[in-house]
């Protein structure tokens, strides 16, 4: 990646958005945090607050933990 051009700050419904593109189905919201799985038998939690934003190194360890890259994600973005 270019310089200034990393991961953004990202509201929950951004996240989600992304992760459901990814074929990410959500199952179930227990206070802040949603469980997602995927129809390959991944699954992902996700612990943010509605109303709270992720920041950068947030948004990377959901992207590491969901099996993408970067720049899948970015492009779904």
């Amino acid at each position: 990646m270019s310089k200034g051009r990393g991961i953004p700050s990202l509201k929950l419904r951004s996240i989600l958005k992304v992760l459901t593109a990814a074929g990410f189905i959500p199952l179930r919201t227990r206070g802040s945090h949603t469980f997602f799985h995927h129809p390959d038998c991944r699954r992902l939690t996700v612990s943010l607050h509605p109303s709270a934003e992720a920041g950068p190194p947030i948004v990377k360890k959901i992207i590491r933990d969901a099996g993408l890259t970067e720049a899948q994600f970015l492009e779904l973005l």
